[in-house]
């Protein structure tokens, strides 16, 4: 339980750095607001939409890798989203750091369910507050990253995301 909690906070602090990096892409790349919506548009398509479909892959076939190849995916795609050379880039690396998620979190609630044992309620509970502290720190780690170091340390999830991929 406690690693799909720290797990949950990795991947949703990955895709949580966007509202700080898309000021940054917009500066850089000359976006209008329009294309910045399309941004978030195909994060929230990519990583929320599609989770059924994940689900029923991991209810027919063993799909216990989407956890941690889930945690190293987003953390990858969005570490290189400040290194995109174009906006395309930009809207292919969000949308395929939307399917990690979108893998992960179906698979790893089963785990959670799993070990939870007679406290399903509890371990959700524990496993949603994951996600939520990963949502809080997203912007906090973005900032420290992108704002710190300039756009493209946000290569530096990566090496989190390693370490709770092999957790």
């Amino acid at each position: 339980l406690l690693l799909m909690f720290l797990g949950h906070i990795w991947v949703d602090t990955s895709q949580g750095i966007l509202p700080v990096v898309l000021p940054k892409l917009k500066e850089v790349l000359a976006l209008n607001y329009f294309e910045v919506g399309i941004v978030v548009t195909v994060l929230n398509l990519t990583s929320s939409v599609i989770q059924p479909s994940f689900g029923f892959i991991s209810d027919k076939i063993r799909t216990g890798w989407f956890v941690p190849v889930g945690i190293l995916w987003t953390a990858c795609m969005m570490g290189l989203l400040g290194w995109a050379p174009n906006y395309l880039s930009v809207i292919l690396l969000v949308g395929l750091a939307g399917f990690g998620t979108a893998a992960f979190h179906p698979r790893a609630m089963m785990v959670v369910h799993h070990v939870s044992g007679s406290r399903k309620g509890l371990g959700t509970a524990i496993f949603g507050t994951g996600g939520n502290i990963g949502f809080a720190l997203g912007p906090v780690v973005g900032s420290l990253l992108v704002l710190g170091f300039g756009l493209h340390a946000t290569l530096g999830l990566v090496g989190p995301g390693a370490l709770m991929a092999l957790a």
